[in-house]
């Protein structure tokens, strides 16, 4: 059987910390492996969920270079080397916000919201300005409000994307005469 570890490079601590987690190869490297080909297929395994969380991270264009290392004074001890280059972070272009229906009264503050023209994009921050904006919506009278698919357009050339966030805004809501029955 066959030890190895793990070892990420070319990202910052925080990042590597995150991903390390996610990893397959990094949960199971304490575990000995029968042999090289089922290490190769972890990394297999792995490099998907990388380039997935790179991307959620803004980084589009990221590269990832793995390397199996045989130590030379143990034979079957071997280091799994994560080379990865991030390349520049893919920078917010436009922020297209529709609201539906049409003649909704509602509007949305955004500068309040966490995604901003020419600042990197995280998936992440696009959740999170999802979610201001239902706060926003309730606390403007429209307790309805519901969020409709998004469209995230990424152009590789200019490395920058393109945010289109669709909500619904309901009708306005008012809360009418209060009438309490009932003994005391």
């Amino acid at each position: 059987s066959l030890q190895y570890h793990v070892e990420i490079t070319g990202i910052d601590s925080s990042l590597k910390d995150d991903l390390s987690i996610l990893l397959k190869t990094k949960k199971l490297e304490n575990k000995a492996i029968p042999n090289l080909f089922l290490l190769k297929r972890r990394i297999k395994q792995d490099k998907p969920v990388m380039l997935d969380f790179l991307r959620a991270k803004g980084f589009y264009s990221a590269n990832i270079d793995p390397k199996i290392i045989q130590n030379e004074e143990d034979k079957t001890s071997y280091k799994l080397l994560f080379k990865i280059t991030t390349g520049m972070p893919y920078l917010i272009e436009e922020i297209n916000l529709q609201i539906q229906p049409e003649n909704s009264l509602f509007k949305i503050n955004s500068n309040q919201l966490p995604i901003q023209v020419a600042k990197p994009i995280q998936a992440s921050d696009v959740l999170d300005a999802e979610s201001d904006i239902l706060k926003q919506a309730i606390k403007a009278s429209y307790a309805l409000a519901k969020l409709k698919k998004r469209k995230v357009l990424i152009n590789h050339a200019k490395h920058q994307a393109i945010i289109t966030l669709n909500i619904d805004s309901g009708p306005f809501v008012r809360l009418g005469e209060v009438t309490f029955t009932g003994n005391n």
